[in-house]
């Protein structure tokens, strides 16, 4: 057997394989954790953390927490352990921070040491698996990094980096190597964790390592090379274009898919998606690549600004279909300009927004004039579906839109309630009631931006409704004005300009006839009681001016003939009472001269 593939082929121990000893300390916290990290149960070993737990624990094949998590793929564990200083035994920096930690750290030899809670540190402190353990990981797997063909070189370990680039474990390679790990480290057979990647076949944890400039032609102790080891054929195009690129040109841009040299290269931590909270994610690419992404997010984030929708979809569209690039068969392909994911999703985020937008401001524009108001109720439902479907999508609209579509849903109210007034009021049979109520509808349709069209037809109602109940008031108060016997009107002889007397037929003297009138009413009549508003002759005929201009336009509003045919006849003897008054106060006037001139005669 290959001694490659022997570290693949090793089975990972489960539980059950534990000796006699490790079955006693079960109940321990540190075994605890690191049967948790085999299994993947995540809330245990946070249980066990919180119970501090010694994450460098190590079973009898020296595999740690860190270990088990990498290997199984459990993101989450792996996150939790490395924030917990988990990568110490394979990392430099920390490990010489811990190698002065454990000169103070006491050593235990009771499990019952172990785990007490007066006692332990941070990592915990059972033998061979605290900081001096860790130490020890570490200067032993730094015994030598030098590969001799055909020599297994039992002082040094396998990494998690290897397990998880082996594996295919994209997320967990990517923590690893943010933490520190290097792909550089070696495990018995010679094998770096580029050898792993290659062997194991997934493209991404390949490509990531090649973003650090890996050496893909070292040999393990069986001479064997990545190329030798790989499984996938885009993994050995991508080896393949490494080596024809030259020896300084070792660094992959992931865009253009070419390899560059050191100072035209630059490798950032990136979100993974939109939702991530850490840079995570490493991305690797030539200086022009990483321009043109950053030139295309400027350009996005400016028409974000400019609230376009038309603008904003083909730019994302740019976007999504991407640059000219050649692939590794040397044929031209698109390759999608890969922007940052938040800013991304928040220009799809705007994107959908203005879309919506303009779907409801499109709507809104139609609903300028509504003929049949019967529909407006549906046109009102129908603005308010579209805010509730925004909301039901998540879509935040802008408020100046939401304004407008709620300004428009109480105009086009305001609009139904007057056109339903409109439609349905009987002029003819109008009350001040109903004046009222079409008032305050009127100013509120005003108020509320209302078709001037209406307004004016409301208003021009208004007037007739008025007009029809005046018609009415002074019908009433013609009929409530006290009947009586009227004479004839008194005539006049054209040659002495003297009243003719009704009894004799012949020229009387204006006073001698008044007087006759005036005992004769004394006489036969009995007190006649004018209403308060007739007092003035003037006032009546007013009224009844006011009737016979009315009764003109009896058709437009809407009097019936039996209301004009009574306002007629009221007319008519409203006119004699008018007269016969005026006859009265003439006659009233002459005698008041009469007796004045007389009283100035006997002086």
């Amino acid at each position: 057997m290959d001694p490659e593939k022997q570290l693949m082929d090793q089975p990972i121990e489960e539980e059950s394989d534990m000796d006699e000893d490790e079955k006693r300390q079960k109940g321990d916290w540190h075994q605890q954790l690191l049967t948790a990290c085999q299994k993947g149960d995540l809330t245990a070993v946070q249980r066990c953390l919180d119970k501090r737990a010694n994450v460098l624990y190590e079973d009898k094949k020296k595999w740690n927490p860190l270990m088990w998590a990498s290997c199984r793929g459990y993101t989450e564990i792996v996150r939790v352990l490395l924030s917990r200083q988990a990568a110490a035994p394979y990392v430099p920096e920390m490990a010489l921070i811990l190698q002065n930690f454990a000169q103070t750290m006491p050593i235990y030899s009771s499990p019952m040491n172990q785990s007490s809670p007066s006692k332990s540190t941070y990592f915990g402190g059972s033998p061979g698996g605290g900081a001096q353990s860790a130490v020890f990981s570490f200067q032993q797997s730094q015994l030598t990094k030098k590969v001799v063909q055909g020599v297994i070189n039992q002082q040094v370990r396998s990494t998690p980096l290897m397990w998880a680039c082996f594996k295919g474990h994209v997320q967990v390679v990517w923590l690893l190597l943010k933490s520190g790990l290097s792909w550089e480290d070696v495990d018995q057979f010679g094998n770096n964790s580029v050898h792993l990647a290659a062997s194991g076949g997934n493209q991404v944890v390949f490509q990531t390592l090649l973003f650090y400039g890996v050496a893909v032609d070292r040999p393990n102790t069986r001479g064997h090379t990545a190329k030798d080891l790989a499984t996938n054929a885009y993994i050995l195009q991508l080896i393949k274009l490494l080596e024809v690129s030259g020896q300084t040109a070792k660094y992959f841009c992931m865009t253009c898919r070419k390899f560059w040299k050191q100072e035209e290269y630059r490798m950032e931590w990136v979100y993974e998606n939109a939702d991530s909270t850490d840079l995570e994610k490493p991305e690797g690419r030539c200086q022009n690549c990483w321009n043109t992404i950053r030139k295309h997010t400027e350009e996005l984030l400016s028409i974000i600004d400019k609230q376009d929708h038309k603008l904003l979809t083909e730019k994302l569209n740019e976007i999504e279909k991407g640059i000219v690039i050649k692939n590794e068969n040397g044929k031209e392909e698109f390759q999608r300009i890969e922007i940052d994911p938040k800013n991304y999703k928040f220009a799809l985020i705007e994107q959908e927004k203005l879309r919506t937008q303009n779907v409801i401001l499109d709507y809104l524009s139609t609903l300028n004039h509504v003929p049949n108001y019967k529909t407006i109720l549906k046109s009102v439902n129908q603005i308010q579906a579209m805010l509730d479907d925004a909301v039901n999508r998540g879509v935040k609209i802008d408020a100046h839109v939401k304004e407008e579509a709620e300004k428009e849903m109480e105009r086009l109210r305001a609009e139904r309630n007057l056109q339903f007034e409109l439609d349905n009021l009987d002029i003819g049979l109008s009350t001040p009631e109903q004046v009222v109520v079409l008032n305050d509808k009127v100013v509120i349709a005003t108020d509320k931006g209302v078709d001037k069209q209406y307004i004016d037809q409301a208003s021009e109602l208004r007037d007739k409704m008025a007009k029809a109940i005046q018609a009415k008031k002074i019908l009433k108060m013609f009929n409530e004005y006290p009947a009586r016997e009227i004479p004839d009107p008194i005539k006049w002889d054209p040659k002495t300009k003297k009243p003719i007397d009704p009894i004799t037929g012949k020229p009387i003297d204006p006073l001698k006839l008044a007087l006759q009138n005036q005992k004769k009413k004394k006489k036969k009549e009995p007190k006649f009681v004018i209403p308060e508003w007739a007092n003035d002759v003037k006032s009546l005929d007013e009224n009844i001016k006011g009737l016979e201009g009315l009764l003109k336009e009896a058709e437009v509003l809407n009097l019936n003939h039996e209301f004009v045919e009574e306002s007629v006849q009221q007319i008519k003897r409203m006119k004699n009472e008018m007269r016969y008054r005026k006859e009265v106060d003439e006659q009233l006037k002459w005698i008041a001269d009469a007796k004045a001139a007389e009283k100035k005669k006997n002086k």
